[in-house]
């Protein structure tokens, strides 16, 4: 993901685990966000296609 296509949102989470993220993010010297879109790749989420419309996955959709 190239940074020029990044967007700020925000994002509600417990603390402990932003926490967690940042140190993990920290620790592999890399940004939160590519941790995050990681993650959702493994849940089958492809951040590339959220709103199409279809996308069960993606709140926007319905």
């Amino acid at each position: 993901m190239s940074e020029e296509n990044l967007k700020t949102v925000t994002m509600s989470m417990d603390r402990d685990l932003h926490k967690a993220l940042k140190a993990r993010a920290a620790q592999d010297d890399v940004k939160m966000y590519v941790i995050v879109d990681e993650a959702l790749r493994l849940w089958g989420i492809n951040p590339a296609d959220a709103g199409e419309q279809g996308n069960e996955k993606d709140s926007r959709s319905k």
